[in-house]
């Protein structure tokens, strides 16, 4: 019996091979930890990785995938054990993966450029265009802010948007703080301002079959965040004055 072309697409997606878990104990025998980079710079979390892969005796290669999206598929297909680039558990999802524990809190912080002033309150935000990356939450954080959906841009990916910032002293570009800390080492003029929206968490991303490895980096940043050493890390990779920063966006008091 003929059967339809949707039937046959349908059959083929069943019956694709999917990629076997890669897990610990073949990470440890191979002397390799493969990383999907959703961004080029991966500060704090190379640091991290780094040391997990020293300590299961693995080789630390990362590969750049350009996005979220593309780090995450690879990682669900088996072409790398680990994504990591400020992937957002609650906003960067897909089938087959999983997120690990927090690496960084975080939270929507509006960014400005010397030499504009930071933002310190959202009332001052009315006054701006507002520029809201894609897949940030930015559109939506700002619309329960009830901030004029007239000035809000959601276009721009970030470090376009960021880039924009050089000749617009009339705009702020809403975005993750871990993202901001992670832009302002390259720009410096970059004035991390007021948070607005749900606290958030950068996290690492494995696929679900892959749980003794999950389990693996959970104990490695329980550790590390634990250890004296943990605000040292944060300093060395985002800045002298990134703890302050983290301070004043009220991580605690998001709704």
């Amino acid at each position: 019996m003929f059967k339809s072309a949707p039937y046959l697409a349908l059959v083929a997606v069943c019956l694709a091979p999917v990629a076997p878990a890669r897990d610990l104990a073949e990470i440890r025998r191979g002397g390799r930890l493969e990383v999907a980079g959703a961004a080029n710079d991966l500060p704090l979390e190379n640091d991290l990785l780094g040391g997990f892969g020293r300590a299961i005796e693995a080789e630390l290669r990362i590969t750049p995938f350009g996005s979220a999206a593309a780090a995450l598929q690879a990682v669900a297909e088996g072409r790398a054990d680990v994504a990591a680039g400020g992937l957002v558990s609650q906003l960067d999802r897909r089938e087959g993966v999983t997120f690990t524990a927090e690496v960084f809190p975080s939270r929507l912080v509006a960014v400005t450029r010397r030499p504009s002033k930071p933002i310190q309150f959202l009332e001052q935000l009315r006054s701006l265009r507002m520029l809201a990356p894609p897949g940030s939450g930015a559109v939506e954080a700002l619309a329960a802010a009830k901030l004029p959906s007239s000035k809000v841009d959601g276009a721009l990916p970030a470090d376009k948007a960021l880039a924009s910032l050089r000749g617009s002293p009339d705009a702020a570009v809403v975005i993750g703080l871990f993202g901001a800390l992670v832009a302002r080492r390259s720009d410096p003029a970059l004035e991390v301002g007021t948070a607005l929206g749900a606290r958030q968490s950068v996290a690492f991303a494995v696929r679900q079959a892959d749980a003794t490895l999950l389990s693996a980096l959970n104990g490695h940043l329980g550790q590390l965040r634990a250890s004296p050493s943990w605000r040292l890390i944060i300093v060395r990779n985002l800045g002298e004055d990134s703890l302050q920063i983290l301070a004043r966006s009220r991580l605690d008091d998001s709704p």
